[in-house]
């Protein structure tokens, strides 16, 4: 039985969980039309959250209504704007359902699309040119732009003013979804330069409840022919802490280990406790060791003080590790918040995002330990 878990990057769930809400959002955006707030919106959150997938579905929901979607991502080569200006100019890009409509703008006499003319374009004149024919057919245009913390500042600028221009001012029927990392609300969503994305409307996505996270693995299991032992479902999802990435990764080893197992039926405990340790080193090295060495030295040291705990950790004990008054603790908080590396979990106390990043200061700890020996 083939593996029902996906666990890359940007690549779809069995089952997608936990986002319904925000779908809803984007939906009634493109049903309402322009002048609905969230026909711009931006949508943050820390690497593993799915905010790929979130743009993947709805791109699939824009498409099957007969939109035209142009997907792009910030950090691809040739540039945003030069990128997403051939692909709106390109006509073959265009929705089936297009050509199947009544005749209007952008067509020959039979329907037919016509060919891309090949001269270069300006990015608002494209994107003018295929919401008018979106327009005409009772439809409109999603685009969405990925790793949207990788834009080049003159790049952003343009894309900014020409989605603004057609979609806010002239009112076009252009709905605009990007997703960054959270250090994006420090750079391309703090430029003076570039207002239309402080304009734009917010959203932050994080970790899922446990009973999605139930969901988004007992399901695909049950639907492949397999089954799962209720203990090894609680310690999956324990383990998993809500985050999305990791709940697929613990789903691909334990369907691995299982296949391995004499009981290839059914789940075990023990091919759970396996799987999450595979999964948890895939998750440092995928995840984790990215997002390290991005930090400062201040930063890691209170992350170190933190891994001290079991659980969540209080700022006055972290504050009393490193010796450092409750500011400066403040200070650095506010920063690993931001980065999603950590999150608040009631007054005065923290946790890490996941778990799986105090086992792995852990062992560095205890590393370094038995060299000191």
């Amino acid at each position: 039985m083939d593996n029902p878990f996906a666990p890359g990057f940007g690549t779809q769930p069995p089952v997608l969980v936990g986002r319904d809400g925000l779908l809803r959002r984007i939906a009634a955006a493109m049903a309402a039309g322009p002048k609905h707030p969230d026909t711009t919106l931006v949508v943050t959150g820390s690497r593993g959250t799915g905010k790929t997938v979130l743009l993947n579905a709805a791109e699939a929901s824009a498409r099957s209504q007969g939109w035209a979607t142009i997907a792009m991502s910030a950090s691809e080569e040739g540039g945003l704007t030069r990128n997403l200006a051939m692909a709106a100019a390109d006509s073959a890009r265009w929705p089936e359902q297009w050509s199947r409509q009544a005749v209007g703008f952008g067509t020959d006499i039979e329907g037919r699309r016509p060919r891309p003319t090949g001269g270069a374009q300006t990015l608002r004149a494209a994107l003018t040119s295929l919401a008018s024919a979106a327009a005409d057919r009772g439809s409109g245009v999603l685009v969405t732009v990925d790793e949207l913390q990788s834009i080049e500042a003159e790049d952003g600028r343009i894309f900014a003013n020409a989605i603004q221009h057609v979609a806010r001012r002239e009112q076009r029927p252009v709905v605009f979804l990007g997703a960054g990392l959270p250090e994006v609300e420090d750079t391309v969503l703090a430029d003076d330069g570039i207002t239309f994305f402080q304009r734009c409307r917010r959203a932050v996505i994080g970790t899922i409840s446990d009973d999605d996270v139930r969901v988004a693995l007992e399901r695909p299991i049950l639907d492949a022919g397999r089954w799962i032992e209720p203990d090894a479902l609680e310690t999956a999802v324990e383990s998993a802490s809500g985050f999305p990435f990791m709940v697929q990764l613990i789903g691909f080893h334990a369907w691995e280990r299982a296949s391995a197992a004499a009981t290839a039926s059914a789940i075990t405990v023990e091919a759970m406790e396996a799987a999450i340790a595979d999964a948890s080193d895939e998750m440092v090295g995928l995840v984790i060791k990215p997002v390290w060495n991005r930090l400062s030295e201040a930063d890691r040291l209170f992350l170190h003080a933190m891994a001290v705990d079991r659980g969540d950790s209080a700022t006055a004990d972290i504050a009393g590790r490193l010796g450092k008054p409750p500011s400066h603790v403040g200070m650095y908080r506010s920063r690993l918040i931001r980065a999603g590396v950590i999150a608040g979990s009631g007054h005065g106390r923290v946790r890490f995002t996941h778990e799986a990043l105090r086992r792995w200061l852990r062992s560095r700890d205890a590393d370094a330990d038995s060299a000191d020996v």
